[in-house]
């Protein structure tokens, strides 16, 4: 990966690790955030929320982004959530996510697999347990119809939602100037974002190598006619970042 251009096209962060981890694999990160985070959990919470919690069973986070803004929520509140979620049990789509909860002092459940898919399938659930998922208003994920489907009362709870930015044409095109190498899409939502600018301004796809971190993102890029070029077999950064280096070197 040697001095190649890697774009990162996730929500602006002051210590992004996907850019540390580019950078230790050798790569020039180049960021430019096709996404920004908006939360929907305000103060004071919203009545029904309480009573959905004081009910749970499970929490099921399904990003790192559910985790921070779900917890913020209740500490802005003035809850904690030791005392207000020590009934739950805690389960996690991504290591990643699983490593946040337990940072913070959570057991938590995480599949084999990085998937919503295998979790939905495998959470140690019993029928009529009551399974609560904060996540992104435009999350896609076949996670709560599949818990359904094994008797779980599911509760989909949008507490963020993800906007796509709204880039200039003069600085897309600047974007596009730098001519990245490979250009990651760490969610759906940023693979949406990158077409709907290419169609704003009549462009075509770049010939440039498309990554996805996993399926669904993968998924999204298929709706939009990118190429797949990049999949790693496990849906972290760090096998994402390896994965482009085997293929590019």
């Amino acid at each position: 990966m040697r001095r190649k251009i890697i774009a990162i096209t996730r929500p602006a962060q002051l210590e992004d690790p996907f850019v540390k981890i580019i950078r230790t694999q050798g790569g020039m990160p180049l960021v430019f955030p096709l996404i920004k985070l908006h939360p929907l959990l305000a103060c004071p919470l919203p009545e029904d929320l309480r009573p959905k919690l004081s009910k749970a069973q499970w929490l099921v986070f399904t990003s790192k982004n559910g985790v921070f803004f779900f917890m913020d929520a209740l500490k802005k509140n003035g809850y904690s959530a030791k005392t207000l979620l020590a009934h739950c049990r805690f389960a996690a789509v991504g290591s990643a996510t699983a490593k946040l909860l337990e940072s913070l002092g959570w057991e938590c459940w995480r599949p084999a697999h990085f998937s919503g898919k295998f979790l939905a399938e495998n959470l140690p659930i019993q029928v009529g347990d009551r399974v609560f998922i904060p996540r992104a208003l435009k999350g896609k994920s076949d996670l709560p119809q599949l818990l359904e489907k094994r008797g779980a009362v599911v509760t989909d709870y949008p507490i963020y939602d993800t906007l796509s930015a709204n880039y200039s044409e003069k600085e897309f095109l600047d974007f596009l100037a730098q001519k990245p190498d490979v250009i990651t899409f760490t969610s759906p939502s940023a693979a949406f974002s990158f077409k709907a600018h290419l169609d704003k301004f009549d462009l075509s796809t770049p010939k440039i190598l498309f990554a996805a971190i996993g399926t669904t993102t993968a998924q999204a890029m298929r709706e939009c006619k990118f190429s797949l070029d990049i999949l790693p077999d496990v849906f972290t950064l760090d096998a994402l970042a390896k994965e482009i280096a085997k293929v590019i070197s």
